[in-house]
């Protein structure tokens, strides 16, 4: 992997009209894990570069906890440059309690007076290069690949979550087919659950007739015929001549009584059966706040 850089040689000599011209800027190209070697051999940064940015990382380290924590938001102290520490020194020297200056014109806050160290620790035989050096190189090297890797997981997962959103969506539209079917089924549209508990107990009206149809036919004497019938069958295989031993007690006691309540077949207590009516305090305290969600909505 190469590298390339812009160098800037400041002045170069010219004999024209005597005067210095600047040297355009020259592209080289530098392999990446060569790239701090090559500042050290061109004498871009010393050899002992490292000690001096030792002393750097340290003074860094001593004045973070206590550097105001809106301007290191996102940053790592690890990860501090020359870059970053003037980003946080600029803002210091306009921040009330930080800019003020005593008589000999120096910071009063140690603080600041600490990130103007860092700053010019820096600068100072230019180790910043080196420093940038280094950041770029695992960057570039371990940086940039996990990114990819992170970017590809994240690629996949959309993928998946695309593809289950797909099947979300098929799933929520065929319970919704079955609800509008078995809708109809009972006889009556509903496009979500608003009043649908009150459409519903209505249905249990349409029971009322039913159940007279069914007293109707116990009392037919086509039926009873075949009760009796059947009754003696049942006496001449089993041998139990007993007339008063009821062989189907639910049905004859309907035939007797007609439609009453479950209660009072049980226990022969008398009740009056309250059904429910649509419309009544009931249904409409059991449908508030009642929804169903079809993914219609955006």
């Amino acid at each position: 992997c190469s590298f390339s850089c812009l160098v800037v040689w400041k002045k170069r000599e010219k004999e024209m009209s005597g005067e210095d011209k600047p040297q355009p800027l020259v592209p080289i190209d530098i392999y990446l894990n060569k790239l701090e070697d090559w500042l050290i051999d061109r004498k871009w940064v010393p050899k002992n570069y490292f000690e001096k940015l030792k002393v750097v990382r340290q003074t860094i380290q001593t004045v973070w906890e206590t550097t105001p924590k809106d301007l290191k938001n996102g940053i790592e102290m690890e990860d501090v440059t020359l870059f970053i520490a003037e980003t946080i020194f600029n803002k210091l020297k306009t921040r009330e309690g930080f800019s003020e200056k005593n008589m000999l014109g120096q910071f009063s806050s140690s603080i600041t007076k600490k990130w103007n160290d860092i700053v010019k620790g820096f600068q100072k035989d230019r180790i910043y290069l080196a420093d940038a050096a280094k950041h770029l190189t695992h960057n570039v090297s371990f940086e940039v690949s996990a990114t990819k890797k992170t970017i590809t997981r994240a690629k996949k997962k959309l993928k998946d979550m695309d593809s289950k959103e797909v099947d979300l969506k098929s799933t929520i539209a065929r319970y919704n087919h079955a609800f509008h079917s078995e809708c109809k089924t009972l006889g009556f549209e509903a496009s979500s659950a608003a009043g649908l508990v009150e459409k519903i107990g209505s249905l249990q009206t349409q029971l009322d007739p039913l159940f007279d149809s069914v007293i109707m036919q116990l009392s037919s004497a086509t039926f009873r015929e075949a009760l009796l019938y059947y009754q003696e069958f049942i006496g001449f295989t089993t041998g139990n001549t007993d007339e008063n031993d009821v062989v189907v007690p639910t049905i004859s006691y309907l035939m007797q009584t007609g439609n009453s309540a479950v209660h009072t077949f049980l226990t022969g207590e008398v009740v009056e059966v309250n059904n429910f009516i649509p419309g009544s305090s009931a249904s409409s305290d059991n449908d508030v706040g009642l929804s169903i969600d079809f993914g219609d909505a955006p």
